[in-house]
């Protein structure tokens, strides 16, 4: 009897990069980001007003670190499937990274 050998395959997990994020809304219909399936958002978010942050999964968050002319960057992490959008009256952003979910 010879020897045999069989191949061992290894399934990598596959990994991809972070991402750098910054998207910038003036309008509450538009879609500003959605968190992609298996990923999360770690970041700030901000307003030009300080009565109106942004909106979360179709809930309108008001800013609550209030500033003279705009609402201060809030640190935030989104999970998958987190819609954000601008509101009303104000122009809205995040800056991040869009990262594999931990």
């Amino acid at each position: 009897m010879g020897l045999e050998l069989v191949a061992e395959e290894t399934v990598a997990a596959t990994v991809t990069p972070p991402k750098q994020i910054a998207k910038v809304s003036s309008s509450s219909t538009n879609i500003l980001y959605t968190v992609p399936k298996g990923r999360e958002f770690v970041g700030v978010v901000g307003s030009s007003v300080t009565s109106k942050l942004i909106n979360i999964d179709n809930l309108e968050i008001s800013a609550w670190v209030p500033s003279t002319s705009s609402a201060q960057p809030v640190p935030v992490t989104f999970i998958a499937g987190t819609v954000i959008r601008g509101v009303s009256s104000a122009v809205c952003y995040i800056m991040g990274v869009e990262r594999d979910a931990t």
